[in-house]
């Protein structure tokens, strides 16, 4: 059995138990995961991390589910503020680089964030489709300013196209975890071609080929 670490106080200890949970959720899901296994990796009694958590395991995910979802996005919106103001084809290719090089520069919060839960908990899931929305409506700024642009009326299914960039590049992210010798510069401009192709269909004119002032 691990050596029991040193008494900290609930405030310091969260993150440190935070961090052992996340590895225990990542490997099996919601459903698999208990409070014991996550006080063994956190080496901690089980005491402890209900004096850091009196909620139990639903707490953790959902205390996961924040923190990832703030360092997800921290990465991910400073390079769409960017990519937002680039020729579109441009914005793709560094957009869907920087959402694969997450999932490999921290995997475990990934499958957190995009990950099967396990579970049917209503909170979970609608936590965890809160971060692909605040994706879809950032990314939909630029959308609807280049069909603005175009005279292409603005309807419901405007974010077609957003949501299945998202869901792609969650796909192609999956992929390359599970085989990390797939050559991700050419899946991405595999995706980016792909994309504006159809893009091209979609959207006379070429507005969206210039970078927004």
């Amino acid at each position: 059995m691990a050596k029991r670490a040193e008494y900290l106080g609930p405030e310091r200890r969260r993150p440190l138990v935070l961090d052992a949970a996340q590895a225990i959720f990542a490997e099996g899901g919601f459903t698999d995961a208990s409070m014991a296994a996550i006080a063994e990796r956190a080496a901690v009694s089980k005491a402890v991390l209900y004096d850091c958590f009196p909620g139990g395991k639903q707490e953790i995910y959902y205390a996961l589910l924040d923190r990832g979802e703030e360092v997800f996005m921290q990465h991910m919106m400073g390079v769409l503020d960017h990519t937002n103001r680039l020729p579109l084809e441009e914005a793709l290719r560094e957009g869907i680089a920087a959402f694969l090089d997450y999932a490999e520069l921290n995997p475990n919060g990934f499958r957190i964030i995009f990950g099967d839960a396990g579970t049917s908990d209503p909170e979970i899931a609608r936590r965890t489709e809160r971060t692909k929305e605040l994706m879809v409506a950032k990314m939909g700024e630029r959308t609807r300013q280049i069909m603005t642009e175009a005279g292409v009326p603005i309807t419901p299914l405007a974010d077609t196209y957003n949501r299945s960039i998202v869901a792609v590049a969650e796909e192609m992210a999956r992929w390359t975890l599970r085989d990390p010798t797939i050559p991700k510069e050419a899946l991405v401009e595999t995706l980016v071609a792909w994309f504006m192709k159809g893009f091209e269909s979609l959207i006379p004119g070429d507005s969206w080929r210039r970078p927004l002032p």
